[in-house]
């Protein structure tokens, strides 16, 4: 009787291990399906990220058109006052109609050249041209500006004092020598002596009434 529980009680361990490794068995199974759905899940999501990725790019390429464009845009409305100053300027400074009131003509002397003082025409000019009319009187006065001597003479082309109009040397600085004249059709230009082969000289064009 005794030998039979123990038969009995053998072959209910052997059963119940047989049992145990079967769930196992099944459990690995199943982890492994699980397994399988979890990666499902993250390939998903990571389909997710490379869509939100490619449309970022699309939005900052629109962003970025539009200050191009607006650029574009202020650098034409920029041009056209340039170009309305720029015709103010030509208009004030070229033609004869500005030395019609003209009466005198002021300029300043260094060894370097002359520099235009008045009319405005050729305010700040070096060795301006000036407009005379045939036959009017005109009034040509300088101011030494670096104590060296100079003076002022009327030529001809030919490099000839024109009815001996010029003044003496004078080297103080700061003080002005005036000469009076009758503007004529042979008046080419006015230097001054001792540096005109220096360029200190400018054109005279005469106008005829």
């Amino acid at each position: 009787m005794r030998q039979s529980v123990d038969c009995s009680r053998r072959q209910a361990l052997g059963l119940s291990g047989g049992t145990a490794m079967a769930a196992l068995a099944a459990g690995c199974l199943g982890g492994g399906e699980t397994s399988d759905e979890n990666g499902d899940v993250d390939d998903d999501s990571g389909d997710d990220g490379n869509e939100s990725r490619t449309e970022a790019p699309d939005s900052g390429s629109d962003d970025g058109e539009g200050p191009i464009d607006g650029g574009n845009e202020d650098e034409a409305e920029t041009s056209e006052p340039n170009t309305d100053d720029e015709d103010e300027d030509d208009g004030s400074r070229d033609g004869s109609e500005a030395w019609t009131d003209v009466d005198e003509i002021v300029l300043s002397a260094t060894t370097a050249g002359w520099k235009g003082v008045e009319p405005e025409p050729i305010e700040g000019e070096k060795n301006p041209s000036i407009v005379l009319e045939e036959g009017r009187e005109y009034v040509l006065s300088w101011k030494n500006e670096d104590g060296q001597p100079h003076n002022i003479e009327i030529w001809d082309e030919n490099g000839e004092r024109v009815d001996d109009y010029g003044t003496e040397l004078m080297e103080t600085e700061g003080s002005i020598q005036s000469l009076e004249f009758e503007a004529s059709a042979e008046m080419a230009e006015y230097v001054c002596e001792i540096h005109a082969g220096w360029q200190k000289r400018g054109r005279i064009e005469i106008e005829h009434p």
